[in-house]
């Protein structure tokens, strides 16, 4: 391919391979223009943003191995037919994606920065899921619901934790909860990055009710005979240990 012609890149229209596909649960894929990446392979998800209704499909997806990386500080390019076939050669219902966004991907490689502990790792997606949950309880809050009688469990991408974590904390906003418990949700966190673009990522979010104890709504007397009336719940994350009927105290 030429210099010339790999500098030609153009937009390619909304594809839809089958016209009887169902645009509300079709996986919607959008390439970009440029892409760069520190690894020795070429993912999909490094080329194009992804979009399914399942969370789980999506990060397979994510993970389909197009081509080996160029060479540390050279490029390369992918065309949409080169990619199209490696989707359909992996099992991708091409009938059930729609395809849109550039016809091809310049892939850029950096030189690979040297790895992190994992135990950073860790903490930074800890550190995004806390973030996540603070937002969920703000919304429950602000839905009317008892956001201290709900346990928040959330799942993110490790791919998505540095975006969580640069995320403008004002723009935050979750997408697509409900206050149905013991469901996991796929849910969406809309935000500003640093440039003030809107953006995306999905998660997974599960609502759980807490456990109570009893405890005494005031303070009583010594020597005072406890009553029911005396008596209040308290969401907990442990009940082990607590009083949970008004019958063994009073």
């Amino acid at each position: 391919m030429s210099l010339c012609r790999a500098n030609m890149v153009v937009l390619i229209g909304t594809v839809f391979v089958a016209a009887s596909a169902d645009a509300g649960s079709a996986t919607m894929i959008r390439f970009r223009r440029t892409a760069h990446v520190t690894g020795s392979v070429v993912r999909l998800g490094d080329v194009a943003d992804i979009h399914d209704a399942d969370v789980v499909t999506e990060e397979r997806l994510k993970a389909i191995v197009l081509a080996p990386a160029p060479a540390p500080g050279r490029q390369t390019i992918l065309e949409f037919v080169s990619i199209r076939s490696r989707l359909h050669a992996r099992g991708v219902d091409l009938a059930a994606t729609e395809f849109s966004g550039a016809s091809a991907v310049r892939v850029f490689r950096r030189f690979e920065p040297p790895q992190e502990p994992s135990r950073t790792s860790d903490i930074q997606a800890e550190r995004a899921a806390q973030r996540l949950r603070a937002v969920i309880e703000n919304e429950l809050r602000l839905a009317g619901a008892a956001a201290d009688e709900l346990s928040v469990t959330v799942r993110l991408s490790r791919s998505d934790v540095p975006r969580a974590l640069a995320a403008d904390s004002a723009s935050l906003k979750v997408i697509g909860l409900t206050l149905q418990p013991d469901v996991p949700q796929t849910l969406t966190l809309s935000f500003r990055d640093a440039q003030g673009t809107r953006q995306q990522v999905r998660f997974v979010c599960r609502l759980s009710r807490r456990p109570t104890v009893l405890t005494v709504r005031y303070t009583v007397p010594r020597g005072h005979v406890l009553r029911a009336a005396d008596l209040a719940p308290l969401a907990v994350d442990d009940a082990a240990g607590g009083i949970v009927r008004p019958e063994d105290v009073v």
